[in-house]
């Protein structure tokens, strides 16, 4: 069994890790959306090119 400082230990990580899921996520989303723009802006240029 873990005791109470080991546990606390694991909670506060998992609290981390799910922290910097939640910002790699956010990452993910923003390069999402950068990738769209920059395929609009391909497309523009291919047909106005």
């Amino acid at each position: 069994m873990l005791d109470k400082k080991n546990r606390d230990d694991m909670q506060a990580l998992n609290e981390r890790v799910g922290i910097l899921k939640e910002i790699a996520f956010d990452i993910d989303q923003e390069t999402v959306h950068h990738n769209r723009i920059l395929d609009s802006m391909v497309i523009y240029v291919d047909l106005n090119g």
